[in-house]
């Protein structure tokens, strides 16, 4: 975020780190009085990147609310941003000059912001939120997708999905469990239905030699089934 500020004589000690920190201090006091950076006072949020400056006559103050906290929340930041736009930031400076100390208050003229989503080791991007995948998921180019044929997650992480030993296949996408994984050997293949047949499961799906499954025919062309 970014925060502009018309008149006043800060600028003068604006490039002192000392002053750096009491702009910093007076941006808190004002976030924690207005209670506008909502992120901040649920403790989801804090301060990061603070930097000052002074120029024509303009105090800028940018600064970076980083979420440390319900990661997968997307709206915590999006929230703050609108509730920091919507209002204005006031901010009371003791400054310094080589004669004297004065006070100096600022009220923003301009406050704009950009939200960028980081996520720590172990998180992936989905909807500008960070998040784990699913068990029965795993990461293929940066987003959670469910684990194919032939593969399982157990937990939520962002690992791969495991493929089955043995050259053993599952019976359908996004298995949770390492005992998902079948003997080819022992599987049935659906075949293809008749013209004007709907067979469930479809076509070249895998069944457990044995297991019942009931068929279900188009409208006129029959009826249920076990097989």
């Amino acid at each position: 975020a970014v925060v502009s500020t018309q008149s006043g004589h800060y600028g003068r000690d604006c490039q002192n780190e000392a002053e750096d920190e009491k702009a910093k201090a007076a941006l808190l006091a004002n976030f924690k009085s207005s209670g506008a950076a909502l992120c901040i006072d649920a403790n989801y949020c804090h301060v990061d990147n603070f930097d000052c400056s002074w120029l024509e006559n303009k105090l800028t103050l940018t600064f970076s609310l980083v979420q440390n906290d319900k990661l997968s929340d997307s709206s915590i930041l999006a929230d703050t941003a609108a509730s920091l736009k919507a209002g204005t930031i006031s901010l009371d400076l003791d400054t310094t000059s080589r004669r004297r100390k004065r006070a100096s208050s600022y009220v923003s003229d301009t406050i704009t912001s950009v939200t960028v989503t980081n996520c720590e080791t172990g998180y992936v991007v989905e909807d500008g939120a960070c998040v784990q995948c699913p068990v029965g998921y795993g990461v293929s180019e940066g987003a959670c997708v469910p684990c194919t044929i032939g593969y399982y997650s157990t937990e939520r992480s962002v690992a791969s999905c495991t493929q089955c030993s043995n050259n053993f296949k599952t019976l359908s996408i996004g298995s949770k469990a390492s005992d998902a994984c079948k003997d080819p050997g022992t599987l049935c293949t659906v075949p293809p239905a008749p013209d004007n047949t709907g067979l469930l499961p479809p076509t070249g799906a895998l069944l457990d030699s044995g297991v019942m499954v009931e068929v279900s025919c188009a409208p006129g062309n029959g009826h249920s089934a076990l097989i």
